[in-house]
């Protein structure tokens, strides 16, 4: 079998998605799993990413996470803004960093799978395994069995 973890199939870019799929089918056996965590890109663009803002603290040092989303749904890319500020006593450190993640349409995935030979295609809610996915279910799990 293989898995894809920390949602590796929302970095591929749409036009190596296939190329992907079909390198993988090709290294599985038939009757393995691949087994993923992924974005519900159907639930994502009904509900977009919202800004957050995150704080941890711990004695004397307290973390400060703000999260910028940008969603563009002509490339179905997502565009997260990370801004941390590192605080402990009087001494702060700053940093940034963009990661760009793509969404996939439930319908694009399962037929990309489909095409690439695997048979059976399902989906859990990541925070409620293990109930099946609901269209609102924004993380989810997926196992595919290679025919």
């Amino acid at each position: 079998g293989a898995a894809a973890f920390f949602h590796v199939l929302n970095y591929i870019a749409p036009a190596n998605r296939l190329a992907f799929i079909d390198a993988l089918a090709a290294r599985l056996l038939p009757g393995a799993w691949f087994i993923t965590d992924i974005w519900n890109g159907d639930a994502v663009l009904r509900d977009p990413p919202r800004c957050e803002i995150r704080n941890k603290t711990q004695g004397a040092t307290t973390v400060r996470q703000a999260i910028t989303p940008t969603l563009d749904v002509t490339s179905g890319q997502v565009t997260l803004g990370y801004e941390i500020d590192i605080r402990h006593g009087a001494s702060i450190e700053r940093f940034s960093e963009d990661l760009k993640l793509y969404i996939w349409p439930s319908s694009e995935l399962i037929g990309a799978l489909r095409k690439a030979g695997f048979a059976k295609v399902e989906f859990w809610d990541y925070r409620q395994f293990p109930r099946h996915a609901k269209p609102d279910s924004w993380r989810m799990w997926m196992r595919a069995i290679r025919q």
